[in-house]
């Protein structure tokens, strides 16, 4: 293996094989209300259960996050430092834990947005208190669009 004298002075060097344990961690997103410690609990039970994954030190589920779509468990599992034991064993965890949750009911939340596209063929064009969620309903609404045209339109034919 080649390193370049300029990532050595500048970069910190991680040698991946330099001790026999390797730690892998996977960041869950789990429903706003789903139980933490169920979840974490069956997570740690299916990442124990699965080859490659050492015992000592044991698997651990960490709540991590109450995120916009959802709360975030981290998990965090140990195998050999070998890379193919790594990439083979994060495979299994990540398919065994998806399982298990999935099998137990807990909600495995997609990221969602809503996008609101505003019809410009409308009748009500411009008059936002007519139209669909998302738009004030009182207050400060401008003007529709047809009757500031109006408006501007007749101030060009006085003047």
């Amino acid at each position: 293996m080649v390193i370049p004298n300029s990532d050595i002075y500048t970069d910190a060097v991680v040698v991946n094989t330099a001790f026999d344990k390797r730690r892998s961690q996977y960041d869950v997103l789990i429903g706003c209300s789903d139980d933490f410690d169920e979840a974490c609990r069956i997570m740690i039970a299916t990442a124990g259960t699965c080859e490659g994954v050492l015992s000592d030190p044991a698997p651990e589920a960490i709540p991590w996050g109450m995120d916009a779509d959802g709360n975030t468990v981290r998990l965090r599992w140990w195998t050999d430092s070998k890379r193919s034991d790594v990439v083979h064993v994060w495979g299994r965890v990540i398919r065994d834990v998806y399982n298990a949750l999935n099998e137990a009911g807990v909600d495995l939340p997609y990221p969602t947005r809503m996008v609101l596209f505003h019809d410009q063929t409308e009748a009500t064009d411009g008059d936002r208190t007519a139209q669909r969620e998302g738009w004030p309903q009182k207050g400060d609404s401008p003007e529709p669009r047809r009757i500031a045209d109006a408006i501007a339109k007749a101030g060009r034919q006085e003047g």
